[in-house]
This record gives structure tokens, C-alpha cells and sequence, in this order.
């Protein structure tokens, strides 16, 4: 509740982290933005997908207050990097069509509403969401919609809407700091389920090979049972593991792309074919 009301007593200082709502089907998330905070707030967009927000021509982080991201779907984690900066800068490169982009204030806060237990993969250092334990109707659907129902007559009523502008205003914000949200043990919970079944693998497998190729690492999935990584979702693996990746020329083997750790130069990797390329002439088998 402080969240939201300090978009309507200080909505010039954009916080840093936003407010994630998993929940049952129909609980009224939807509701509580379109019909209560739309109406007040006015400056607020609903977004059925990232590319409304990320995507080019996109002005929302402009032009918005408030922008809930309706069960947008994401593919992979990159969507979370992707969305780092946009959730916690607070100037934003716009561009609108025929016109030379530009870097402009943004005071755009999100509210991310998912029927999914994960709705993105989170980083284990994540301090940009304050996740909510999964929101659940107090009897049924039924019951729920009826609750919304008695609402909406009342929000309808004429001076409802003033009221509940005039409770926000007064909402107390001791304590509140729109720089760093509050512990969640819901995020918690949810970094458990952001760990990926191929970045668990590579975990291991880097223990006992320092150095290899992306097919050394996809073959070692498949003899694990599982199935190919994404190439575009490996380098982040990696990256999050202390990884690189480098093109590199090998006397006798060719050239070829192999990961490494960070820290190690491209003589370093070379040398390490070579030893590694030698033992496998001397092996017997």
C-alpha cells in the first residue's frame, strides 16, 4: 500500500523495484488497475506482452505513471536482463517514429500480474521485484466475483473515487524506501524455481572441464537426459557461472569457439587444447 501511494504523494521520485502479483485466475488484479488506479492516476497503460514496453517505438516509459504488465509472457531469461535497466534507471532512451531518439526522464512504475508461479527467471542477487506470495481467492471464484461486483457499485457512487484519492494521499510512507524494497520470502521461494535445470548441469560439469565448446557442453546434457540449451540461453548460463566465450585459432586443431573462465587469456585456452590434444594421441584407448 505505501508502493502505491507514493505514486499519487511523490510521483517524481521513481523507486527501483516494483511489485510482482502471482495469482489464481480471476483474483482482480485487473480490476484494482483498470477501474481504481486508472481512473486516479490517469497516466496509467496496460501491457499484454514486453515488446509494448521494450519494444522500438515504445513511448510508455515515457508517458506513463504506471504500467501493469498483464501475464506477459517470457520466453527465457534474457527478458530479465533486458528488463534490469528499464526497471531501475531513471532516465530511459526513447524513440518515437521519424524523430531522433533521445534519453528522457521516466517515472514509469510496473506491476507485474502473472497466473504463473514464475513469470520471469530471476537473478540470485534480485533486489528489483518485491514478490507477493501467490494471491489466492479467500473461498472461490464465485465468491470473489461477487466481492468485485460490490465493489464496482460502490466505485461507481458518486464521491468513491474521491475517497479513496484522499486515503492515498494520507497513507503513511514512514519507513518507505522507494529504493529498497522490503524482504520477501515469496522472492525467495521464487529464486528456487528460477534455477535452470541446464544451468544446475553446468555447474557440475564445469567442476570437471575447464574448457570446451558448446557441442562438448550440449552433448553433455543429452547424456544427462536432458535436452539441447538454447544457444542464445547458454552464454548467460555461463556468464552467471564466471564464463566467457572467444573465437580461437589452435595449431593442429583449427579454429573454433570455446568457453572458458574469466580471467584465462587466449594463450591460456590454446596451450590447454594443445596439452589436452596430446594426451587424447598417447591414450591407448
Amino acid at each position: 500500500m505505501q508502493w502505491i501511494a507514493h505514486c499519487f504523494q511523490k510521483p517524481w521520485e521513481r523507486p527501483s523495484w516494483h511489485l510482482m502479483w502471482p495469482s489464481e485466475p480471476g483474483i482482480g488484479k485487473g480490476y484494482v488497475v483498470e477501474h481504481i488506479l486508472h481512473p486516479l492516476l490517469l497516466h496509467v497503460e496496460v501491457a499484454a506482452s514486453y515488446d509494448k514496453v521494450m519494444g522500438r517505438f515504445s513511448t510508455m516509459l515515457e508517458t506513463s505513471l504506471l504500467v501493469l504488465l498483464d501475464d506477459c509472457k517470457s520466453a527465457s531469461d534474457s527478458t530479465q536482463t533486458k528488463l534490469k535497466s528499464i526497471l531501475s534507471e531513471e532516465r530511459q532512451y526513447v524513440e518515437r517514429k521519424q524523430q531522433q531518439g533521445k534519453m528522457v526522464p521516466s517515472y514509469t512504475r510496473f506491476i507485474l500480474a502473472s497466473n504463473e508461479a514464475r513469470p520471469l527467471y530471476l537473478d540470485p542477487d534480485e533486489r528489483r521485484w518485491l514478490v507477493f506470495d501467490r494471491l489466492r481467492h479467500r473461498i472461490d471464484a464465485t465468491e470473489t466475483q461477487q466481492f468485485i461486483a460490490a465493489l464496482d457499485a460502490w466505485v461507481k457512487s458518486p464521491g468513491a473515487l474521491d475517497t479513496i484519492y484522499n486515503w492515498l494521499m494520507e497513507y503513511d510512507l514512514t519507513g518507505f524506501n522507494h529504493k529498497r524494497p522490503p524482504e520477501s520470502q515469496a522472492l525467495k521461494a521464487m529464486l528456487a524455481l528460477s534455477v535452470n535445470p541446464h544451468e544446475e548441469f553446468a555447474a557440475g560439469f564445469i567442476e570437471d572441464n575447464e574448457i570446451f565448446t558448446l557441442a562438448e557442453l550440449q552433448a553433455a546434457f543429452r547424456a544427462d537426459g536432458l535436452p539441447n540449451a538454447s544457444p542464445s540461453h547458454v552464454p548467460r548460463i555461463m556468464e552467471k557461472l564466471g564464463y566467457t566465450k572467444s573465437q580461437i585459432q589452435i595449431a593442429g586443431i583449427g579454429r573454433g569457439t570455446y568457453y572458458y573462465p574469466m580471467g584465462l587469456t587466449t594463450t591460456d585456452v590454446q596451450e590447454w587444447c594443445k596439452g589436452r590434444a596430446r594426451e587424447m594421441q598417447g591414450s591407448p584407448f
